[in-house]
């Protein structure tokens, strides 16, 4: 385990981000509506763990506890746990590696949103696929991840990065995957 802990603030995800700060904001919206849903409201930030395959680095999430109006609106589980994970990933990705989201993939392109590393050129770009599991369940957090590389692969042209993000476990699985 990496001594040193990742801090992630979901206030200051859209600086992370060039699609839009209100998709981004409600996506930072599912994601408080769903940690509120396992657990208290920081502060203190709530603990967890983002894992590659070199290492294991403790994460400090700070978030905000949802208005009554954002909880009806992210009522879906299905849906908020899939924007939830979006935004999570977001944040870590982006305090861990310098990644920026800067645009939305094109649908079966085998990808959810196309990253680009701070003072990099375009051509370095790397697609991510991202999937979000809201109970606790290790198995199907690895199982998840193996999917996502796997969907990664098939696409096949260009670098990518799968995550996969635990809702109430506060895990963030991260693999980068080369054609």
């Amino acid at each position: 385990m990496t001594d040193t802990t990742l801090a992630v603030d979901l206030a200051h995800v859209t600086a992370h981000c060039d699609i839009t700060a209100p998709r981004v904001e409600a996506l930072v919206e599912a994601a408080r509506v769903m940690l509120a849903r396992y657990h208290s409201a920081p502060p203190p930030p709530t603990g967890g763990e983002v894992v590659t395959e070199a290492s294991v680095t403790p994460l400090s999430l700070t978030w905000a506890a949802p208005t009554p109006a954002m909880v009806d609106t992210n009522a879906n589980v299905n849906d908020a746990t899939e924007e939830a994970a979006y935004a999570i990933s977001f944040g870590v990705l982006g305090a861990k590696d310098g990644w920026r989201v800067v645009k939305r993939a094109q649908h079966a392109s085998g990808a959810d949103f196309i990253l680009l590393k701070e003072g990099e050129s375009e051509e370095t770009f790397a697609r991510l696929e991202v999937s979000g599991v809201a109970a606790r369940d290790e198995g199907e957090l690895r199982r998840r991840l193996a999917r996502k590389v796997a969907q990664l692969l098939r696409a096949g042209r260009d670098h990518g990065v799968a995550a996969v993000v635990g809702i109430e476990a506060t895990k963030v699985l991260l693999q980068e995957v080369r054609p």
